[in-house]
């Protein structure tokens, strides 16, 4: 991780006022990728996994885009656009959510004695 701990890393350069003010890789803080209304997986990539908290089960599917592509830099824009909201939380599940528990398999019933 670079330090300062930078929150984006240019996918490509960035011009700002004409001039290139990012080249591709270099570190960037939220403040300026949203005053230069860059696109996360389209112009930057997150830099750190911790940037978005898990959105709600319930959340819009922008939220989980974002989240999505925070947490894997593998996945692109298009990759996420295609993606349900379902799919998107079945990807990443819950980490604090208990695993469901097997339903207990039905005792066998003793055979009951001939009257």
């Amino acid at each position: 991780m670079a330090y300062p701990p930078f929150d984006y890393i240019a996918r490509h350069d960035v011009y700002v006022n004409g001039v290139v003010g990012y080249r591709t890789g270099d570190g960037m803080y939220r403040d300026v990728v949203n005053d230069l209304g860059l696109s996360l997986g389209i112009d930057v990539d997150a830099a750190r996994a911790d940037l978005f908290d898990r959105p709600a089960d319930t959340a819009p599917p922008a939220a989980w885009r974002d989240y999505a592509l925070a947490q894997d830099n593998s996945l692109g824009r298009d990759d996420v656009d295609d993606m349900t909201r379902a799919d998107l939380i079945a990807r990443f599940p819950d980490p604090d959510k208990p695993e469901p528990k097997a339903e207990p398999k039905p005792k066998a019933e003793k055979a009951q004695p001939k009257p």
